[in-house]
């Protein structure tokens, strides 16, 4: 075992239709350095193994229980603590010098603070949180302080925390090169180059294993950082600071890379829109199909969703939908936003 291995979670209350993008993309960067990892989806777990091994009354009060005031009863509780002590001693087996916890929402923040207890008294591994769970339920998306994350380090339950992108943090942590913007602070951190960011790895999860109604999976994948809008009621601009795209032919090969490595033929972007830059989103679908000729396969042999924005005619023609038919587009998910005039106009 090497000194600094690494252990990545995704912790329950989350929808698991596809791998978590976070861990993956920590994986991926831990990679680069040489430094071995695992990742474990807890989330997974407790929404198909504990789930297939409860009664539907047990599992539903636990599940409410992540994101409600709901009581357990005795057996209930004995059932949360028991299924934390089992993934505690994988977690402890590894024997990582960091955790990485990835806190998707505010839902996850009961499991996660349960979580980093029993960890300081098993492990003395350094405890590292991040994601948009850092915040507080009653704060929405808008807030500017990490209470939740604020809280955690108050009571010794965490090392550190991130806001904002891993590809500026998470070196610096394994690194101890602090402090850095990001890591500790209420700002978020540096914006990264999109187009350095190592590939995401999912070896350590089978996107067969979700449930997202496709026979091979889904995972997800990432064309850009931002956004190309300003909405006064959205904080994308805030968190990610700029637009940055992917360039088309390289966002092509990434899919590719992950369609031949782990045989998934369905993806969906996880990032603001697939069409900010149309140079780029040509370039990703002509690649597509380009692979497509070469390989003798058909057209649409993969697919993607994605969200997007309405364009103009002028920006994206007739000819743009024909070669995102071709290359594998969908569903397309288009914001309305409001029926407010006044917010339409803002936007």
């Amino acid at each position: 075992m090497i000194e600094k291995a690494a252990i990545i979670l995704s912790v329950p209350r989350f929808a698991a239709l596809r791998p978590q993008a976070a861990p993956a993309i920590i994986k991926g960067i831990l990679n680069s350095s040489n430094l071995e990892s695992k990742i474990i989806d807890i989330n997974l777990k407790f929404q198909t193994k504990l789930k297939d091994s409860l009664s539907t009354e047990d599992y539903m009060a636990l599940d409410r229980w992540m994101f409600t005031e709901v009581d357990l009863t005795n057996d209930q509780q004995s059932i949360l603590d028991s299924f934390i002590t089992h993934q505690i001693k994988k977690i402890v087996d590894y024997k990582p010098s960091f955790i990485f916890i990835s806190v998707f929402c505010w839902q996850c923040q009961k499991f996660t603070k349960l979580l980093c207890q029993a960890l300081r008294k098993r492990s003395t591994a350094k405890i590292i949180i991040g994601g948009q769970g850092l915040i507080n339920q009653e704060n929405g998306s808008y807030s500017e302080i990490p209470y939740f994350a604020q809280e955690l380090r108050q009571l010794n339950l965490i090392d550190h925390c991130i806001r904002g992108e891993a590809e500026t943090t998470v070196l610096n942590i394994v690194n101890d090169d602090l402090p850095c913007p990001g890591v500790d602070t209420e700002s978020y951190a540096l914006p990264s180059n999109v187009n350095e960011h190592t590939y995401m790895d999912f070896s350590d999860t089978n996107p067969r294993d979700y449930m997202s109604g496709y026979d091979t999976g889904v995972l997800p994948i990432e064309s850009s950082r931002g956004c190309v809008r300003r909405c006064v009621f959205c904080d994308i601009p805030t968190v990610h600071m700029g637009y940055r795209s992917k360039q088309g032919d390289r966002l092509a090969n990434e899919l590719i890379e992950y369609y031949e490595n782990y045989n998934v033929e369905n993806f969906f972007f996880h990032d603001a829109l697939c069409n900010g830059s149309m140079k780029d989103f040509r370039l990703f679908n002509q690649s597509l199909i380009n692979y497509y000729k070469k390989h003798n396969l058909n057209n649409r042999t993969l697919k993607y969703s994605s969200h997007a924005i309405v364009r103009q005619a002028s920006q994206m023609q007739e000819s743009d939908y024909e070669l995102m038919a071709r290359a594998g587009a969908d569903t397309m998910v288009i914001g309305v936003e409001s029926g407010s005039e006044e917010v339409r106009n803002a936007m």
